[in-house]
């Protein structure tokens, strides 16, 4: 009888021993690892097209974790579509997945990697239902066709270059988030208009530089200065673009409206010729719009309600 209940007690341990170890195995063009009764998706043929549907459970078992880089530059995939099992997602999972248009992270995906999507240059549609309470580090980077993104409420943090060198054409950063990380929102071209709450209490070094095109910035009194927009990277927009965050407006016309200074001042020798360029970007092309002699006393002011319909100016000799 000892001997009955040993060897039984032997196979059961092989049995859970075994269990708990890795096996790699395929299903459809996903492979995969059984890693302590939960699989976990390790790699997709990068032949995969189209819309791909990871399933909730293999072999009975819960689909629980996406590895790093699984489905990294699989070029043809349009779409994945992750189980509500999922609550792992890897660092650069769809990374250069260049014809991914749409994707899924699950509610229960609460740890979550970096550079998830970068360079998904064609992705136009997240469904983020993550409760992670932050956006990792370099999300949606590259990923320029990206034109909006609903931050969930239940954020605080915006990683370090999570939106940079997106297609964001405005973004509202809900009540509730705490740090806006260092190039969050870098070299965003596309962006408009930005609306911080007054929750946000650490807005990096650098946060927007490089999105030129910002016209409209409502944000907390504390950032309300010519230093603070210098230092956060939406120099462009002071003053005439920023609100304080309690600031009425009557309508998204008005939200996006391009307000100019009514002058500015051209400083030189008295009797120097002076020529003010215009352009509708930073970028030009610029176009002479008026030549302007300096007064006495080496300053001269130059109404500019003539040229409201441009934004960029530049004074040269």
């Amino acid at each position: 009888m000892r001997q009955q209940i040993r060897r039984y007690l032997i196979t059961l341990s092989a049995f859970v021993w075994f269990g708990l170890q890795a096996q790699t195995a395929r299903y459809g063009s996903l492979t995969y690892e059984v890693v302590k009764f939960e699989v976990h998706i390790v790699d997709c043929d990068q032949g995969a097209r189209g819309n791909l549907v990871v399933p909730d459970e293999i072999e009975g078992l819960p689909v629980t974790t996406i590895r790093d880089s699984a489905f990294s530059n699989c070029s043809q995939l349009a779409g994945v579509e992750l189980p509500e099992s999922i609550t792992n997602i890897g660092n650069s999972v769809f990374e250069w997945c260049k014809q991914l248009q749409q994707a899924t992270i699950p509610a229960k995906a609460t740890t979550l990697g970096t550079t998830i999507f970068r360079g998904c240059i064609n992705l136009v549609a997240v469904d983020w239902e993550s409760g992670s309470k932050t956006i990792p580090a370099f999300t949606f980077m590259g990923c320029e066709s990206l034109s909006s993104f609903a931050i969930p409420e239940h954020v605080t943090i915006i990683g370090r270059g999570a939106f940079q060198e997106s297609g964001l054409e405005s973004i509202i950063i809900p009540d509730g988030v705490i740090t806006i990380e260092f190039q969050s929102f870098w070299l965003c071209k596309s962006l408009k208009s930005v609306r911080i709450p007054a929750s946000a209490t650490d807005i990096q070094a650098n946060a927007f530089t490089g999105s030129d095109y910002l016209t409209q910035v409502r944000i907390p009194e504390r950032y309300h200065n010519e230093s603070e927009a210098l230092r956060i990277g939406i120099e462009v927009a002071w003053p005439n673009g920023f609100l304080l965050e309690d600031a009425e407006l009557t309508g998204p016309e008005e939200s996006l409206e391009i307000r100019l200074a009514p002058v500015i001042t051209v400083k030189g020798v008295p009797g120097e010729v002076k020529t003010i360029d215009v352009a509708e970007s930073p970028d030009g092309p610029w176009k002479l719009w008026r030549i302007v002699i300096v007064a006495t006393g080496g300053a001269s002011e130059v109404d500019l309600e003539e040229g409201a319909e441009n934004r960029f100016y530049r004074i040269r000799p």
